[in-house]
């Protein structure tokens, strides 16, 4: 799915870059009708991510970075399982991840450029391809 994400310099507090449960769960406090976030609609990928329903999550930037490195295992096993491959991904696909920078500049993608996993920051609001993620053997 490709969605709009984006912090710009107003900051979530999503710094974490190994667990996106952390970072979701902060962003979904946020999108809370008590919060005083302005911009709620520029944290849509983590809604859209827990919205697959009990302990799916908006994945962090070194998720991401795993999942690029295994990706052809991965798509083989979406597609032999009747599953969404991860799309694009060669020809310039960029992935959110739920971290984002201190300060709140930018959050983090993940991208191949000339065959190479490479992550980078995006400082405007922008549509881009978001995968949600569940842990292993997590009781429903």
């Amino acid at each position: 799915e490709k969605l709009m994400y984006a912090t710009i310099r107003l900051t979530t507090g999503a710094l974490d870059s190994l667990d996106g449960r952390i970072n979701t769960a902060l962003h979904m406090a946020l999108r809370s009708d008590t919060s005083t976030y302005l911009f709620k609609e520029r944290i849509e990928a983590a809604k859209w991510c827990t919205d697959k329903g009990p302990g799916w999550y908006f994945p962090a930037k070194c998720e991401m970075m795993m999942v690029f490195e295994n990706i052809e295992i991965l798509n083989n096993a979406f597609q032999n399982n009747a599953g969404t491959i991860i799309r694009d991904y060669i020809n310039g696909g960029v992935y959110w991840t739920s971290t984002e920078k201190v300060g709140g500049q930018y959050a983090f993608v993940i991208f191949l450029f000339e065959n190479q996993i490479k992550t980078g920051g995006i400082e405007f609001y922008n549509a881009n391809f978001v995968r949600a993620m569940k842990w292993f053997n997590e009781p429903e």
